[in-house]
């Protein structure tokens, strides 16, 4: 596949992908966990790089909520999903 149609391929894929992956960490004790480890040893910005549907980034926000700021950074727009990344 060339570069040039990743952004379209994946854009075919994004709803199903959220689908299937935003509740995730409903079932991922462990990466809730680590993730809340994360947030504790944090004391700046959060970035969530191909954040897709956003979400660690939601879970990081909405559980710990003394992360001040937090970005999420996905390249396709199909992908930013229901976590309200805008």
């Amino acid at each position: 596949m060339a570069w040039h149609a990743l952004g379209a391929s994946c854009d075919s894929v994004a709803d199903r992908y959220e689908e299937r992956f935003v509740e995730e960490l409903d079932v991922k004790p462990k990466d809730r966990e680590l993730l809340v480890a994360f947030a504790d040893a944090t004391c700046g910005p959060v970035v969530d790089l191909g954040c897709g549907p956003g979400q660690v980034g939601k879970f990081v926000g909405e559980r710990v909520p003394f992360v001040a700021t937090l970005f999420g950074i996905e390249e396709l727009a199909s992908a930013l999903g229901s976590a309200g990344w805008s």
